[in-house]
């Protein structure tokens, strides 16, 4: 909680949950990205136009288990909506090739060739520098507000810039590491056979 003499603490709160909800996007975006691996995350980025054309992502309409290290199993809740899933899969620039059985679709993933991950390795590092930009994008708006701060004789000169250069400047690299962590260990998934 922040302490109500030091209005600093307050604005560096604000810019950690910022960044931490930056680097949830930036996870989240690296999960859709398929690996060799079956997982579910892969289908999140897939919506599908059900109920008179209204847009549903298919974690809200079905159970998605990996029963295998290429399966994915799709139990679909309403069968009315099995066909509107297997046409969504199979428009999706994943190639999929979906069997169907009553309620359950089975996807079997294909093999990814050598050019395929690296074209992933490549959305994957784009992702990692969408989220670079937009962490660098958090710690301007938190210069400014120390600014603001400054201007409002809340704080000095001196004092937002030591608090920029040694508070900010430690949050933001902390976050980039992660993020480039995740990038590693992601690029491992993809570029392992």
């Amino acid at each position: 909680m922040a302490s109500e003499e030091d209005p600093r603490e307050a604005v560096l709160e604000e810019a950690e949950k910022k960044m931490k909800s930056a680097l949830e996007v930036f996870d989240s975006n690296l999960k859709s990205i398929r690996t060799g691996r079956a997982h579910p995350d892969i289908l999140d980025p897939i919506s599908v136009k059900v109920y008179d054309g209204k847009k549903m992502g298919i974690k809200e309409l079905a159970t998605i288990t990996a029963p295998e290290t290429r399966l994915l199993t799709l139990t679909v809740w309403d069968e009315q909506n099995v066909d509107a899933i297997v046409k969504a899969l199979r428009e999706c620039n994943f190639h999929f090739n979906p069997q169907v059985d009553g309620n359950l679709i089975r996807i079997s993933l294909p093999h990814l060739t050598e050019e395929t991950r690296k074209t992933l390795s490549k959305q994957a590092k784009e992702y990692t520098e969408d989220c670079k930009v937009a962490l660098r994008n958090i710690r301007k708006k938190c210069s400014d507000d120390l600014k603001g701060l400054q201007k409002q004789k809340k704080i000095s000169e001196d004092d937002a810039k030591h608090f920029m250069n040694k508070q900010v400047h430690k949050l933001l690299e902390r976050m980039i590491v992660e993020a480039e962590r995740k990038l590693d260990e992601k690029n491992k998934d993809l570029l392992t056979v």
